[in-house]
């Protein structure tokens, strides 16, 4: 009896939603969006492509905003210019959030993103 229940139980995660989908992120994926429709997708690269940004998605969840970020920026808050403590101030820093990712091309860097810094000059 246990047995059934064990098999049926795994073939419904099988066949479940979103389980097998190529387009699902993973935790430190590299992800293209476009801010536009809000839609994201795993890549390997930043083709720069127009109208679109890129970000880590640090949470695996395939969205830009990465829940670990939100609490990140508090420069506005305590007066700290430099976010990722590497040194260089976040106005002069063009990765200061540290991801890899340049600030120009940062989906982080949009308003209302996880590193809106209005205060930085990005």
């Amino acid at each position: 009896m246990m047995f059934r229940l064990a098999f049926a139980l795994s073939a419904l995660l099988v066949f479940a939603p979103g389980c097998t989908t190529e387009s699902t992120s993973s935790t430190g994926q590299m992800i293209q969006c476009d801010p536009t429709s809000g839609t994201c997708e795993p890549v390997d690269h930043d083709d720069g492509a127009a109208g679109t940004c890129v970000d880590i998605d640090e949470d695996g969840d395939g969205d830009d905003h990465d829940v670990e970020d939100e609490t990140e920026d508090e420069s506005s808050l305590t007066g700290d210019t430099d976010d990722d403590d590497d040194g260089t101030s976040d106005s002069e820093d063009d990765d200061d959030d540290n991801d890899g990712i340049h600030d120009d091309r940062d989906c982080d860097e949009l308003p209302g993103h996880d590193d809106d810094d209005s205060d930085d000059g990005v």
